[in-house]
């Protein structure tokens, strides 16, 4: 028993108490995925209530942006509009699912004041709950441009598979990441809009509309040094049959170590603080 408490002792000072609590909510809220499930199927019901064709507004509209726009940008670029409109459609899915978590991040905490002023449970719980909500927009999203794939018989080969463990990884850095804003949200409520604006400016300088050979060689560490463009890569690539850069990779892995790091130091700071800050 000397010994056990010794060694609990050695590991309190060693690893400090906040953190390790921090540690605990994190793991105990991913393991409460009945919960975070069912309020982020909530909330996509709660949206489109009393709507006939519910969620399906949601394929509609982004069949619509990419079909007319598709129109319009690959008279603009000279492309081929059957190649510029899959080029441009898993852009755009891509980049609707990483902005819209993005933006929303910041806004977590402060959407679930309701519950956490009423009960315990995991901050990280609500966190989730936004990753599934965005998620299930991603697949009625991805059903807009099935017909792409079909209709012009684009090949599909084992890197198209790559979508699937390539999404389950990049929920990796999105869960710590949006952990992050929404504690820095939470405490600076002007942050949301700037974050917006920010994202906004970023659209533009991220090859979604117009391709990465439309820029001078001089000018490609736009792409190269923009993460949201990396993130896209990796998820756009198989989508048209081709194997992501290794840039692309490794830039999702750094992002993940990094944000992780970050959000464990944050967290485990202001945690007991979040609530007082509602």
């Amino acid at each position: 028993m000397t010994r056990v408490a010794a060694a609990i002792e050695v590991k309190d000072k060693v690893v400090s108490p906040r953190f390790l609590k921090a540690i605990k909510d994190v793991f105990l809220g991913i393991g409460l995925w009945r919960i975070w499930f069912m309020l982020g199927w909530q909330d996509i019901r709660l949206r489109y209530r009393r709507s006939h064709i519910g969620p399906f507004w949601i394929t509609f509209s982004m069949a619509l942006t990419v079909y007319t726009l598709s129109i319009l940008y690959s008279h603009l670029w000279k492309i081929s509009y059957h190649e510029y409109m899959l080029y441009f459609a898993c852009g755009l899915l891509s980049w609707t699912f990483i902005v819209t978590i993005v933006t929303e991040s910041t806004n977590v905490f402060s959407d679930a004041k309701g519950y956490l002023l009423q009960i315990q449970i995991p901050f990280s719980v609500f966190v989730m709950r936004m990753l599934v909500r965005n998620f299930i927009v991603f697949l009625h999203n991805f059903l807009a441009i099935i017909p792409l794939l079909v209709f012009y018989h684009t090949e599909l080969n084992w890197h198209t598979l790559l979508i699937f463990p390539i999404i389950a990884l990049i929920f990796l850095p999105a869960f710590t990441f949006s952990m992050l804003l929404a504690m820095v949200g939470l405490r600076y409520r002007d942050i949301g809009q700037f974050i917006t604006n920010i994202m906004n400016l970023i659209f533009f300088f991220t090859p979604i509309m117009w391709l990465p050979t439309n820029l001078p060689q001089h000018l490609h560490f736009i792409i190269y040094y923009n993460p949201i463009a990396q993130l896209i890569e990796l998820m756009r690539a198989p989508l048209m049959g081709q194997l992501p850069s290794e840039h692309a990779v490794v830039t999702m892995i750094m992002l993940f170590f990094v944000s992780l790091v970050l959000m464990l130091w944050c967290f485990s700071k202001v945690r007991h603080r979040i609530v007082f800050w509602l």
